[in-house]
């Protein structure tokens, strides 16, 4: 469970050397923090869900693509009333140069 829950927690975007690479955008009841084209960062984006001024879910991006290797990964978490973690989810695809290619799906609740 530990590699799956890392995924979440390596998608901070708060590093200083990224403070000018993403923009963010407000849409109604939704907060985007976008990679901007043409910086480097495997976190495409991240998206702060809110309904009555409680953040409900956040959902990943992060694509990482070189000559070698391919990954596509999409994680939600959702939050309840309280705003603690109520459950997680992963999916995405991965697929080294010369293997096949692996799908992978983890849910997770937390109680």
């Amino acid at each position: 469970m530990e590699a799956r829950i890392g995924f979440l927690f390596q998608s901070d975007i708060n590093k200083a050397a990224l403070a000018t690479s993403y923009e963010t955008k407000e849409e109604a009841g939704l907060l985007i923090h976008q990679l901007k084209p043409n910086e480097k960062g495997n976190i495409k984006s991240i998206k702060v869900r809110k309904q009555s001024g409680k953040v409900v879910s956040i959902t990943i991006l992060s694509v990482i693509s070189n000559m070698f290797y391919n990954s596509t990964v999409e994680g939600m978490i959702t939050l309840d009333d309280n705003e603690e973690v109520s459950s997680y989810e992963m999916s995405g695809d991965q697929k080294v140069w010369f293997l096949s290619g692996t799908k992978l799906h983890v849910e997770g609740k937390v109680k």
